[in-house]
């Protein structure tokens, strides 16, 4: 079972940004892997519009990044997901890109 972090946006249309991770996180967990999408969760506990909070959730994002087998990254790229996209290259985890249309 491979540690897969799902790398898509969050800000803007948070409703329909967080019903594409949940669905790659179904697809995910149903063939057999395990999932991790930290802007499911972080934002329930952390304010994402103050700067330290969203700091502090991209800081814990990056910790659970740094286990994961492989990124997989979907939808629109936006700031914060090149930063995960980095911190996956720097770590030699692999990167896998899915288009916009494949990510609803």
């Amino acid at each position: 079972m491979k540690r897969i972090y799902v790398c898509s946006p969050y800000r803007g249309d948070t409703e329909a940004n967080t019903a594409r991770a949940v669905a790659l996180c179904r697809a995910i967990a149903l063939r057999g892997d395990a999932p991790l999408a930290p802007h499911l969760f972080l934002p329930q506990a952390l304010d994402d519009g103050d700067p330290g909070e969203r700091d502090a959730g991209t800081g814990a994002a990056l910790a659970w990044l740094a286990v994961a087998d492989e990124v997989l990254v979907a939808g629109h790229v936006s700031d914060g997901m090149r930063r995960e996209i980095a911190a996956a290259s720097t770590l030699g985890i692999p990167i896998s890109f899915i288009t916009e249309e494949s990510a609803r």
